[in-house]
């Protein structure tokens, strides 16, 4: 069994995880958190791509610590 894994932190997802998800797209994509999902909703063509923005402008929106 593949665990899936948020595409913000990397985090592995739980079962409940599911509670966070957004649509981009077409594509579905689940969080760990509300945070990584704000993060994502700011930056989703980065993270659909794989790819992850800058640090600097995700600090900007003071999300995380």
């Amino acid at each position: 069994m593949t665990l899936e894994r948020c595409p913000v932190c990397g985090g592995f997802l739980s079962s409940e995880a599911g509670t966070f998800e957004v649509t981009y797209e077409g594509k579905s994509f689940s969080f760990c958190s509300l945070d990584c999902m704000h993060i994502f909703q700011h930056f989703p063509q980065a993270y659909a791509e794989g790819q992850e923005p800058d640090l600097q402008a995700i600090e900007d929106l003071g999300l995380q610590d």
